[in-house]
């Protein structure tokens, strides 16, 4: 059974949607309308104006637009004629709805549309916090090939030779079926890797491939592509997302005190609390 105030949400979400495509004196059949749903029209203009901002739409999406919209006003004029646009949980949830979505839109133009995070900003707080993105231990990011025999080793070792680089789950050889083990864009921690394959790749320099070594009677190649050793830090480049996240929190959350800070200066508040 659905809980009262999720069934009163759901209801009051369709009736704002919606309304939002209503019109009062509809002509179906007039230019430039797609779709009608009783006395209610969908326009051309009315989904111009509603991906406005993504530019260029592609027909499937535009199609599906439609749809969703004559499922929407089926609900909605189905709501209605059951009266549930008269209850009155539904009108006190429906106007809490709308105080919520006036307050983002106030938030919105007054704070968060004002708030910018400079380069220099980002920086500061990189070096100041440094040693919270120092590395607790090495991680590799590399590629590892393994074959089973000297024959497939060999072959493996005339694909590096040809093409400066190991093979790859699309490449086709002739004999070598290749376990790759790695994969290319990943950093993996060396607590996940044996002693002997981190071992192998302390000593390397990134961007080399090493000759084949035989390890448990089998032959691994290794491509070390980058390195990152213990109490080394994260580059900036790769955290620089997560602090300009960070940086635009906290000044939306000091922008939004100081708003209501003004505002109650500005205001006769009052609370009265109840006598004991």
């Amino acid at each position: 059974m659905i809980p009262l105030k999720s069934y009163v949400t759901i209801i009051s979400m369709i009736v704002i949607f919606a309304s939002q495509f209503q019109c009062s004196t509809p002509q179906k059949y007039r230019e430039g309308v797609l779709a009608a749903v009783g006395s209610s029209i969908l326009t051309d203009e009315m989904v111009s104006e509603r991906f406005a901002l993504s530019g260029t739409i592609s027909e499937a999406t535009r199609q599906e637009f439609i749809k969703r919209w004559i499922d929407r006003e089926l609900l909605f004029q189905e709501a209605q004629a059951l009266g549930f646009s008269r209850e009155r949980e539904l009108r006190k949830e429906m106007l809490r709805i709308e105080r919520d979505l006036i307050i983002q839109k106030l938030l919105e133009r007054n704070i968060y549309q004002k708030i910018s995070v400079s380069e220099e900003e980002i920086a500061s707080y990189y070096e100041g916090r440094i040693s919270e993105y120092s590395v607790a231990e090495n991680f590799f990011k590399f590629n590892h090939v393994v074959v089973s025999s000297l024959k497939e080793a060999q072959e493996v070792d005339a694909f590096i030779k040809d093409r400066h680089r190991l093979p790859e789950k699309t490449d086709s050889l002739a004999t070598a079926k290749p376990v790759i083990t790695a994969a290319r864009n990943q950093f993996v921690a060396g607590r996940f890797l044996s002693s002997d394959i981190t071992k192998l790749m302390i000593d390397m320099e990134a961007g080399t491939i090493l000759p084949r070594k035989r390890i448990s009677n089998k032959y691994h190649f290794i491509q070390l592509l980058e390195i990152r050793l213990a109490d080394s830090h994260i580059p900036l480049k790769e955290v620089r997302s997560q602090i300009e996240a960070i940086l635009v929190a906290q000044k939306r959350e000091e922008l939004y005190n100081q708003l209501l800070d003004k505002l109650r200066q500005n205001n006769r508040v009052e609370v009265i609390l109840p006598k004991s």
